[in-house]
Formats: C-alpha cells, sequence, structure tokens
C-alpha cells in the first residue's frame, strides 16, 4: 500500500506498461504450449524397426544343435542306467551325460544372449 492508501491495480499496470505484460504473456505462452505439447501431440517412436536377417535359419540350425545333442543325452542316460555293465562304465556314461548337459546349458544361454543384443540393436 501507499501513503495514500491507494492500491495499484493489475489492470493499471497493464495499461501502463503494455510492453513489458505482452513479452511477458508471449513467453508464458510459449512455455505453457511447449511444455502440454508432450500432452496433446503423440510423441513420435524412436524405435529403427529392422528385423534380424536370417534369423529362421540361425533358430533352426540351433534347434538342430540341441536335438542332436539331446538325443546323445538320451543315449547316454540309458547306458548309465544299463544293469549289464559295470559300475565303472556307468560312471564314465554319467560324467559323459552331465558335460553334454551342461553343453546345452551353455549353447542355450549364448543362443539366447546373443540374439537379445541382436534384437537390443534393432531397437
Amino acid at each position: 500500500m501507499s501513503s495514500t492508501g491507494r492500491l495499484v491495480k493489475i489492470k493499471e499496470q497493464f495499461e501502463n506498461h503494455p510492453v513489458p505484460w505482452g513479452i511477458s504473456l508471449i513467453v508464458a505462452g510459449f512455455v505453457a504450449g511447449f511444455g502440454a505439447r508432450g500432452y496433446v501431440l503423440p510423441v513420435p517412436s524412436t524405435s529403427v524397426g529392422c528385423s534380424i536377417e536370417g534369423l529362421p535359419a540361425i533358430e533352426e540350425a540351433h534347434a538342430k544343435r540341441i536335438a542332436a545333442l539331446n538325443q546323445k543325452l538320451v543315449s547316454l542316460e540309458s547306458s548309465a542306467t544299463d544293469r549289464y555293465l559295470i559300475s565303472w562304465d556307468q560312471e564314465r556314461f554319467a560324467a559323459a551325460a552331465n558335460r553334454i548337459r551342461k553343453d546345452i546349458e551353455r549353447s542355450n544361454g549364448v543362443y539366447l544372449s546373443a540374439i537379445a543384443s541382436l534384437q537390443k540393436a534393432c531397437q
């Protein structure tokens, strides 16, 4: 309040100083519009949308390798449990089956990580 007891109203400030008020309204409108554009306009996707060439062939080769390892694993497991073999031979077959089992796990892990990294590069 001034000493005359008179309050300066916004309308009087606007009428007495139109340029600063106009510029501040333009800036406020720009900032509000720029901030609201994410809610009004759809945000474009940044994905590349590529595809991995030869993926079916890679999947088929991996499936064939795993199938061959599984067949060998079944053969070794059946030999490891064959009651007509001596226990020393059974232990060798069981150890070989464990190695094949580890190879299957390792092969699946490498395959899945390679595919995941290729798909990540496409995003």
